[in-house]
């Protein structure tokens, strides 16, 4: 368990930490190209990637909580399986196979139903990242088109425009996502 521990923040450390750097950089570049094209259609993209920022970085007590649950239910179950195979020439002189293999079934469905409630939480997110993505492209949409019909702006820089929009908004939910994984993860290299 302790292994598998290090591995997830080994793995955090060697490409989605830098990835985050990236994902910030190139999104600062993005958000001064919007701010270019239209400093009103810009302002509001910030503005809905500020309310997902505040969504998301807000401690989310129940996403840690799963995840600690999770850690925790799947160290019993890992320690329980390995204390079954160091001692399986015990377990069948003494014929308790079959109640071990029921213990260990009973932790093991207890570290997937921990793995489902913390899967829940993506799925929480994924909607609302969804929900926020939605709603900007829909007022960003309408503001553009009024703009287009009023001449103020062409199709050609709304279509660019609507471009950089996507890419800012991916780079910022990646970078986000990820800062909470860090978070995440500082509770379990605590542990290991």
């Amino acid at each position: 368990q302790r292994f598998r521990g290090i591995e997830l923040v080994r793995s955090y450390l060697n490409s989605s930490f830098i990835g985050t750097f990236v994902d910030g950089g190139l999104a600062s570049f993005t958000c001064l190209l919007m701010l270019v094209y239209s400093p009103l259609l810009g302002s509001v993209v910030i503005v809905f990637a500020a309310i997902y920022i505040g969504l998301r970085i807000k401690p989310n007590p129940i996403s840690r909580g799963s995840f600690a649950a999770f850690c925790a239910d799947d160290g019993k179950e890992a320690s329980y399986f390995m204390e079954t195979l160091r001692g399986v020439q015990s377990v069948r002189t003494l014929n308790i196979l079959p109640q071990r293999e029921a213990v260990w079934q009973d932790l093991y469905t207890e570290r997937l139903d921990s793995a489902m409630r913390w899967g829940s939480n993506t799925v929480v997110f994924n909607g609302l990242n969804l929900l926020v993505s939605g709603v900007s492209d829909v007022l960003l949409l309408y503001l553009a088109a009024k703009f287009v019909l009023a001449g103020t702006m062409t199709i050609g820089v709304m279509a660019a425009f609507l471009a950089y929009k996507a890419q800012f908004m991916s780079r910022v939910f990646s970078s986000i996502d990820q800062y909470s994984q860090f978070k995440i993860l500082e509770g379990l290299s605590s542990r290991v």
